[in-house]
Formats: structure tokens, C-alpha cells, sequence
């Protein structure tokens, strides 16, 4: 089972500072957890509307399918270099 990402490094240099942080993405988790029991009545009712529609095999594929992209996620390295500056984004 994939899981999401925990860390994201960030990096930015420029002719005048430099950044580097660490983003500890697994502190996110618990209010998004939060926020869907909050809102899974909604999201419950939404789902069944689909189903009754006969649209529900999309909507399920499409919750699991945004899942498994931010899943995917993990491993993302994105490295811009132009001149004297630098763009890092990495995901852990």
C-alpha cells in the first residue's frame, strides 16, 4: 500500500539569500483526517446521489485515483536552474 508523503525539502538560492526548509508534511494529516469525518455525511449523500445517477463507478474512481496521485507524489524531485538561482522541491 502506497502511503502519502511525510517531508518536503524546499530549497531557493538566489544572488541574495538562501532558503532551505524542511516541511514536515505528516502534521497535515490529522486535520484532513479531521476534515473528511467532518464532512463525510455530505460526502456520503454526494456518493449515493452518483450511485442512483449511475455515475458512481466515476466517482469512485475518482476518489481513489486522487488518492493514488497524492500518493504518487512521494519521490517527486523538481530541480530548476537558471543563472545564478536555484529551485528545489523534494518530496520524502
Amino acid at each position: 500500500m502506497n502511503i502519502p508523503p511525510c517531508l518536503m525539502r524546499l530549497y531557493i538560492v538566489n544572488s541574495r539569500k538562501r532558503l532551505k526548509l524542511w516541511l514536515p508534511l505528516f502534521l497535515l494529516w490529522l486535520p484532513i483526517l479531521l476534515l473528511a469525518l467532518v464532512l463525510l455525511p455530505l460526502i456520503a449523500i454526494a456518493f449515493i446521489v452518483a450511485l442512483c445517477s449511475g455515475r458512481g463507478r466515476i466517482a469512485w474512481n475518482g476518489t481513489t485515483g486522487l488518492y493514488s496521485l497524492f500518493c504518487s507524489l512521494r519521490g517527486l524531485k523538481l530541480d530548476i536552474e537558471h543563472k545564478n538561482e536555484r529551485f528545489l522541491i523534494s518530496m520524502h
